[in-house]
């Protein structure tokens, strides 16, 4: 399998999507689905977009593929750690995605709240099915990269983590 692809492109039924996600209009500063699927689609897991730069922040913060201000890409972050390591279904996700962007916008940006609003819930069901292929493919066994040596298990079979 090829880890340097993003996640969410390997799956070929979303790939063509790819392009229409990263080009996007985003409404500032950024809803946090929205930057989570750009995110989705620019690494190839949540631990390379959380890597930390040579500055400390994730690497997601310094792509030029995710638009959005710092608050708002530190929100998708959040997301997109929920489903990784809380296991939270992407509906939930989305809901509370939806929640943080409500209750940011109302102090910042209360002009930007309503078309935020309807571009998350329009591109709802895209984000379910990129965000479901993701986090399935990220819990699926790896191959072991040729003369890698990957550690068996017990039962002889490559061990995934």
């Amino acid at each position: 399998m090829d880890t340097d692809v993003p996640m969410a492109t390997r799956d070929s039924s979303l790939a063509k999507h790819r392009q229409d996600i990263l080009r996007m209009s985003v409404v500032y500063p950024g809803h946090p689905c929205l930057i989570a699927m750009q995110i989705m689609c620019s690494f190839p897991s949540y631990e390379a977009a959380s890597q930390p730069t040579k500055h400390g922040w994730a690497e997601a913060l310094s792509c030029s593929d995710v638009r959005g201000a710092g608050g708002a890409v530190n929100q998708g972050m959040e997301l997109l750690r929920l489903m990784a390591e809380e296991s939270m279904p992407p509906d939930e996700a989305h809901s509370f995605g939806c929640m943080l962007w409500k209750r940011s916008r109302q102090s910042d940006h209360p002009d930007a709240m309503e078309h935020g609003e309807i571009e998350a819930e329009r591109h709802r069901d895209l984000f379910l099915a990129l965000s479901s292929s993701w986090m399935s493919l990220r819990h699926a066994p790896q191959e072991p990269q040729e003369g890698a040596g990957a550690p068996k298990a017990a039962s002889g079979m490559t061990n995934p983590i």
